[in-house]
């Protein structure tokens, strides 16, 4: 246990490289991911709860917001969502990073 809890990181790395090479979306492989391995940082003791639920709400209120002005502008629902796919997983996979840099998620 203490081994996950050391190098949670690095495994949610490579698990979510096999996933997105077995073809999934990647803006929905890094998003479940973050959400997967938050609550698992929850349940090892390394980030408190309401830091995974703070993820969420970012995540489906930038979807959410991505989507009304797509609406707005006439922008068929399918196109916005492929448009925008890349930039939503690039986002937060910065953030991630940004997060872990400065030890804000893991509670050191």
């Amino acid at each position: 246990m203490t081994w996950i809890a050391d190098n949670l990181a690095l495994v949610m790395f490579f698990l979510m490289f096999i996933v997105i090479f077995c073809g999934y979306p990647v803006a929905w492989v890094m998003g479940g991911m973050g959400l997967i391995f938050g609550v698992i940082a929850h349940v090892l003791g390394l980030m408190p709860f309401q830091a995974v639920s703070n993820t969420i709400l970012r995540m489906w209120g930038g979807v959410a917001a991505v989507l009304a002005n797509g609406w707005r502008l006439g922008v068929p629902t399918r196109w916005t969502l492929q448009l925008t796919a890349p930039a939503l997983a690039a986002s937060y996979g910065v953030g991630r990073i940004g997060c872990f840099l400065v030890g804000d998620d893991y509670g050191r």
